[in-house]
């Protein structure tokens, strides 16, 4: 094996090693591996236990066990979605396997809202106000109030708080002011001392469920930014990847309002962009990956082609997983009867077209009648 990858949902990391004929151990919380297209690379799935007490993430114990039973120590290691929020095990598995990316420490430091409030502060860019304790009126007075868990990646973990609500934000989690307007990713190669720009994601609230049941999150790729913003927006996420040294496929999110934008985080490592980026004319994203965390950057890249759209269906609640019909779009189908947790992507929906209001389009066409079904799944695991 040429390598092992860790992700929550390793599917797109397996997908891009196998076009880069890469032979991978893939490790997530899957049942297994499902839609891999054909590629040169060979690709072993591992399935990790779940955390205790149905939470939609890793358990450390679990995870080890499974690295000492089918991962050799000292086999180098990608990481992707999972584990920003818990520093401790990034650290025992980097002691364990080299990783290729970024380290342990940059990894608390990004996803320190503080300290990234401070980079951004330094570097002249604007981050909506965070605080760690109950919201202060001369912070917050009249704004809505995010709280979010430290160490997540995107919407998935937060939630909006009543108006009446002082205290402070639960243990892990930190406050933070919300900024109307459009999100997006800006995916970058890095190589610690050189950067080059891969494009732009939209992130796309999908007419969520009104009931609570599930959730879609939507990404659309590539985009343009608005035109007067996009050479600002570029510079301005490089420069984060290049005053923190950043190497490998790395994103900026932010949330654009009009004439102005805003940071809202960093992910240190290859996240779901693969999904959107990883084909044909670019070259397989995790083979720039590992050459960028080499040291080695391309002289450029050419543009990708057209335009992809992805939905994660999320459960809103406990549920159990319902049958979904069989379809070349939808992947990452957990299977029928399993005990879903609250959080857990339980499909996603791939569509492929010209513009992104056309890939939009079709995207919530193909959702619909999976609405229904998951509907009905939540209504019953209440009743």
């Amino acid at each position: 094996m040429d390598l092992a990858l860790l992700a929550l949902c390793v599917r797109p990391l397996a997908t891009s090693a196998r076009r880069a004929g890469l032979s991978a151990l893939a490790l997530d919380l899957r049942p297994g591996l499902e839609n891999l297209p054909d590629g040169k690379g060979e690709v072993r799935h591992v399935r990790v236990a779940s955390a205790p007490g149905g939470k939609a993430g890793f358990d450390g114990g679990a995870l080890f066990q499974a690295l000492e039973r089918d991962v050799p120590a000292g086999l180098p290691l990608i990481l992707g979605e999972g584990l920003d929020g818990a520093p401790d095990i990034l650290s025992q598995l980097a002691a364990r396997n080299p990783v290729l990316g970024n380290t342990p420490t940059t990894v608390r430091v990004l996803k320190d809202p503080l300290a990234l409030h401070a980079l951004c502060g330094h570097l002249g860019l604007s981050f909506p106000t965070v605080s760690l304790e109950a919201p202060a009126p001369e912070l917050f007075s009249g704004a809505v109030v995010l709280e979010k868990r430290i160490g997540s990646s995107g919407g998935g973990a937060l939630c909006r708080r009543m108006d009446t609500d002082l205290s402070a934000p639960a243990p892990g989690h930190y406050l933070q002011r919300a900024v109307p307007g459009e999100t997006f990713s800006v995916l970058l190669l890095a190589n610690g001392h050189g950067c080059l720009p891969l494009g732009a994601v939209k992130h796309a609230a999908l007419d969520p469920d009104a009931a609570g049941r599930f959730h879609l999150d939507g990404r659309i790729g590539p985009v343009d930014l608005p035109e007067s913003l996009r050479e600002p927006i570029f510079t301005g996420a490089q420069n984060i990847a290049l005053a923190c040294g950043l190497v490998g496929l790395v994103s900026v999110r932010i949330i654009v309002d009009g004439a102005r934008w805003f940071v809202l985080g960093v992910t240190p490592h290859p996240d779901d962009s693969l999904d959107l980026f990883d084909t044909a004319p670019l070259p397989p994203l995790l083979a720039l990956h590992l050459a960028a965390c080499g040291g080695q950057m391309p002289p450029g890249l050419p543009a990708s082609v057209g335009v992809r759209a992805v939905a994660s269906l999320r459960a809103g609640q406990d549920m159990t997983m319902p049958k979904l019909p069989p379809s070349a779009l939808v992947r990452d189908v957990l299977p029928a009867g399993t005990a879903v947790a609250a959080g857990t992507i339980v499909a996603t929906v791939h569509v492929r077209d010209d513009s992104a209001g056309q890939a939009q389009a079709r995207l919530m066409e193909a959702v619909m009648p999976l609405q229904a079904l998951l509907g009905q799944a939540g209504d019953e695991g209440r009743a």
